[in-house]
C-alpha cells in the first residue's frame, strides 16, 4: 500500500500515523479488505484483523487505545471483539477473534480475491461496479464465478478447490 494508488498510500500513512500495527503487535495484526486490493469504494474501511485469546483484555485494550477517536464504537459478541472508529478520514474496523490471522476468513477472502484478480484483471472494474450497486465483495466475486449459496463460505470453498490458498 505504501507505493500503491493515492488511496492506498493515504491509508498506509493513516495506519502508520495511528501506530495500530505496533500497538497490536502481540495479536498478529493484519491489514485486510478491499483497499489493499484496489477494489475499494467510497464506503470501504480499513480492516485490521487480530488473533485474540483473551477477548476481555483485548476489548479493554482497544477501548483504551482508540476511545478518543471519532465515532469510536466497541462491540463484543461471544467470540469476537470489534472496534470501529474514524481516523484521518478513514473508517477503521478492528476485528479480533481467537484464531490465527492467516486462517481467518477476512484474510482468506483477500488472498483468494487477489489471486483471482491476478488471473482476471478485467474483473477489477466489474467488482467495483457491483460493490457500488450494493453487493458485498464476496458476493461480487461469486457472481463473476457463477457460484450460488453463501458467498462468504462459497468463496473459500472455491479458493481451496481451485488451489488459490497455499
Amino acid at each position: 500500500m505504501k507505493t500503491g494508488n493515492a488511496k492506498q498510500q493515504a491509508a498506509y500513512h493513516a495506519i502508520h500515523e495511528l501506530h495500530i500495527l505496533e500497538d497490536l503487535k502481540g495479536y498478529e495484526p493484519t491489514v485486510c479488505g478491499t483497499i489493499p486490493l484496489g477494489i475499494d469504494t467510497y464506503k470501504s474501511d480499513i480492516d485490521i484483523i487480530a488473533n485474540v485469546q483473551d477477548l476481555h483484555f483485548f476489548e479493554q485494550k482497544i477501548h483504551h487505545l482508540y476511545e478518543d477517536k471519532r465515532d469510536f464504537r466497541p462491540k463484543r459478541k461471544e467470540n469476537i471483539v470489534k472496534g470501529n472508529f474514524i481516523f484521518h478520514g478513514f473508517a477503521f474496523e478492528i476485528y479480533g477473534q481467537p484464531q490465527p490471522t492467516l486462517e481467518q476468513n477476512a484474510y482468506l477472502h483477500m488472498i483468494i480475491e487477489y489471486r483471482l484478480l491476478q488471473r482476471k484483471p478485467e474483473w477489477k472494474a466489474e467488482v467495483i461496479t457491483l460493490k457500488e450497486q450494493g453487493w458485498s465483495t464476496e458476493a461480487a466475486f461469486c457472481k463473476l464465478l457463477r457460484i450460488d449459496g453463501d458467498p462468504y463460505q462459497q468463496l473459500i470453498d472455491y479458493g481451496r478447490q481451485a488451489g488459490l490458498l497455499f
